[in-house]
């Protein structure tokens, strides 16, 4: 069991759920600790998997709706994660406030280093146990951890849905595979593996 796992196309993938675990993680108990009072706390640990998301900019939407108070909100399409980090104007129609998901507390710029900082170091630790020494292998490395991100965020998008009266609130099930699950570990995990090709 042990050899098969040590192959680098089953451990590519492994490496990549794991690091997709680990960051939600981190971005879970920040916001334990850092988020009070907020739909974040009040949500964890689905709003916590909604952060995690918006710092791969991947975007939270909202459906559905009973008729009642909830069919205000539905067709919400929202980062307020990024919103908040360039000081963008709320877009029309978009009911759910900053001061309300997010306390302050936590600089924004933080939920983003999150998955920088743990998918440069996964695909670094990757190319270094497996021994990549080419520029083409570092990058078949990062594809190889990206196949296990895309699977985490693929089920992540299932797991992190909240649904109150009608209204369902979720990631967007197809950002957060392509953004959260495929192009941003790419794009990042790929510099750790090409850090660790020359160091």
């Amino acid at each position: 069991m042990r050899r098969w796992l040590d192959t680098p196309a089953i451990r590519g993938p492994v490496i990549g759920v794991g690091a997709f675990a680990i960051g939600y993680l981190i971005v879970l108990a920040i916001t334990i600790v850092g988020e009070q009072a907020t739909l974040v706390a009040q949500n964890n640990p689905q709003a916590a998997g909604w952060l995690y998301y918006n710092a791969q900019l991947a975007n939270v939407v909202t459906i559905g709706g009973n008729g009642g108070w909830t069919t205000a909100f539905t067709g919400q399409e929202f980062n307020l994660l990024t919103q908040i980090l360039w000081n963008q104007p709320v877009p029309t129609g978009q009911l759910i406030e900053q001061s309300s998901f997010l306390s302050g507390v936590v600089p924004p710029a933080t939920y983003h280093c999150v998955p920088i900082v743990i998918l440069f170091a996964a695909g670094f630790l990757f190319v270094r146990r497996g021994n990549v020494e080419t520029t083409w292998g570092a990058v078949a490395a990062s594809g190889s951890i990206a196949m296990g991100t895309t699977l985490a965020a693929s089920v992540g998008t299932l797991l992190l849905t909240v649904q109150v009266d009608g209204l369902v609130i979720r990631p967007d099930p197809l950002e957060g595979i392509l953004m959260a699950g495929l192009f941003f570990p790419m794009a990042i995990s790929v510099l750790g593996c090409l850090a660790a090709t020359r160091t």
